[in-house]
């Protein structure tokens, strides 16, 4: 097991596999962590899951909401009323 730290990320960052990294269960995860590889993490609905909602404030669930891909556009709605 590594010693698992921002720092060591920095220091390796052009050299992990980002898609493991993004489902390491035993990485240090927090919104800092989470924000300063932003453009790096592959999966960040499975991200999500490693954080426990209950025990960051207000202001880190906005942060880390931030980080998530905007929801696609909504689909056409020119569908006419007609049953099938």
């Amino acid at each position: 097991s590594l010693p698992w730290s921002i720092e060591l990320l920095e220091r390796f960052e052009n050299k992990w596999d980002w898609d493991c990294l993004s489902r390491n269960k035993s990485l240090p995860w927090s919104v800092e962590l989470a924000q300063k590889f932003v453009g790096k993490w592959k999966d960040l609905n499975f991200l999500a899951s490693h954080f426990n909602f209950k025990y960051l404030n207000d202001e880190d669930i906005v942060k880390f909401l931030n980080l998530l891909p905007a929801l696609p556009p909504e689909a056409p709605t020119d569908f006419d009323d007609t049953p099938f």
